[in-house]
């Protein structure tokens, strides 16, 4: 099988990477502390690599649900090498409580991948939803 080599990641209009973006691993007794630490250097955005589909500690959870309502964009990718993130289990710290809390889902981006695509997208946006629009594609 052959394709000619092209992106299938639709363009963000920006140029820059100048925000402030944190990449925060959640597994076993993480506590929100490097979120709350990333918050206070004025972190842009925050990415945090989820377990699973997509869940995190009690602890980062309720870290995330503070940055949000702070207006500080949370995107959630996976850890696993499949890397597909949905919302799903309604724990503490589960990704439906992340999705209530206004953590954004990166679909199958890898952290590395979302944590730009973040950059560009608080770059080209001022507000909630042009960040969302920039991850919409990734959650088809």
């Amino acid at each position: 099988i052959h394709r000619t080599p092209r992106s299938e990641t639709r363009p963000l209009p920006a140029t820059s990477l100048e925000a402030t973006v944190f990449t925060i691993a959640s597994g076993s007794c993480a506590t929100g502390e490097l979120v709350e630490a990333a918050l206070e250097r004025d972190a842009d955005g925050l990415v945090i690599e989820g377990t699973g589909l997509g869940n995190a500690t009690a602890g980062i959870a309720e870290a995330v649900r503070e940055a949000s309502a702070d207006g500080v964009p949370v995107v959630v990718p996976s850890r696993r090498l499949e890397r597909r993130v949905t919302p799903v289990y309604g724990g503490d710290g589960g990704g439906e409580r992340l999705r209530e809390y206004g953590a954004i889902f990166a679909g199958d981006l890898p952290a590395q991948k979302a944590r730009i695509r973040l950059a560009l997208a608080l770059e080209a946006s001022d507000d909630e939803a042009g960040i969302r629009d920039a991850f919409a594609e990734s959650q088809t």
